[in-house]
């Protein structure tokens, strides 16, 4: 019987190797089913977080409100104390995850038991490789070698600059998402049931006008080797958005 997020165990003799949830079932033959099953992780790929603007929130309340009631998870203590500062949109759930981890040099890791970890990877050698198992194919590229990293960091500054979010007429609950952060939403015509940077909750009541004030969107690049002064730009390699954005 289908049943949509069933956990399915995957044995090796005795052993668990991991248990992931149930996707799809299905008869592809007169003796024959096929069982799809996604990991922990791909589950995050099936609904959004409403991202948020943080000033030194805790990355385990931070990692709770993107994963909490979608996968049981389990965070390292040191982790969950990191401060977290930045900009996280409206999206998928993995994708923010994604951006958290980067920012405070964690990772994640899918436990047997179909649970994921948060915790930081590890420096320890597992194995060396001899040179007699080493051989290159057919094709070989030479690149140049980079001799700089830059790292964009972003920042975003409250304005009093105005935009209209909304305005028509509604009657009934609407959900109005944001393409950029917002902040001191005001509403004439209707209530905010619930808004973030990224979103406003609203019961309308008539003519509905909802207004905000954007922020100011500042990027420094932090430079670590020597950039070309020149067109070798190649040499340089770039991370703009794998932060918090």
């Amino acid at each position: 019987e289908f049943i949509k997020n069933g956990i399915g165990r995957f044995y090796f003799g005795s052993d668990l190797i991991g248990a992931y949830y149930c996707e799809e079932l299905r008869q592809s033959g007169p003796d024959e089913r096929v069982m799809r099953f996604l990991s922990g992780i791909r589950l995050l790929d099936r609904s959004d977080h409403q991202g948020g603007l943080y000033s030194g929130e805790l990355a385990g309340d931070v990692i709770d409100d993107i994963i909490s009631n979608i996968v049981p998870y389990t965070i390292d203590a040191d982790i969950a104390e990191i401060p977290v500062y930045g900009y996280l949109p409206y999206g998928r759930r993995r994708n923010n995850l994604q951006f958290v981890l980067m920012a405070i040099g964690a990772a994640v890791r899918n436990n047997p038991d179909g649970s994921l970890r948060i915790t930081q990877l590890s420096d320890t050698v597992t194995g060396t490789i001899d040179e007699s198992r080493v051989f290159f194919g057919g094709s070989v590229v030479n690149r140049t070698p980079a001799t700089a990293v830059q790292v964009t960091e972003h920042n975003y500054l409250p304005s009093a600059d105005e935009v209209v979010l909304y305005d028509g007429v509604s009657i009934d609950t609407e959900t109005i998402k944001f393409s950029e952060p917002i902040h001191d939403l005001d509403i004439t015509g209707g209530t905010i049931l619930a808004s973030g940077v990224n979103f406003c909750i609203f019961q309308g009541a008539g003519a509905v006008l909802l207004k905000g004030k954007r922020y100011n969107h500042i990027t420094r690049i932090i430079t670590v080797g020597t950039p070309p002064t020149g067109i070798e730009s190649d040499v340089v390699k770039k991370v703009t958005n794998n932060t918090l954005i």
